[in-house]
């Protein structure tokens, strides 16, 4: 019972993680496209 309970919340946690990981992919890659574009406007701004 604790084993089955235990392996839901591990998928339940790996579930999340991937979630954020391919969030963060994601913006960093729109990021570097729009960098690469110079959507940002002046190229001595921020990054």
């Amino acid at each position: 019972m604790l084993a089955c309970r235990f392996s839901a919340l591990f998928a339940a946690a790996i579930s999340k993680f991937q979630l954020c990981y391919i969030n963060l992919i994601l913006k960093c890659r729109i990021h570097k496209f729009f960098k690469k574009r110079g959507i940002y406007g002046d190229k001595h701004a921020a990054p």
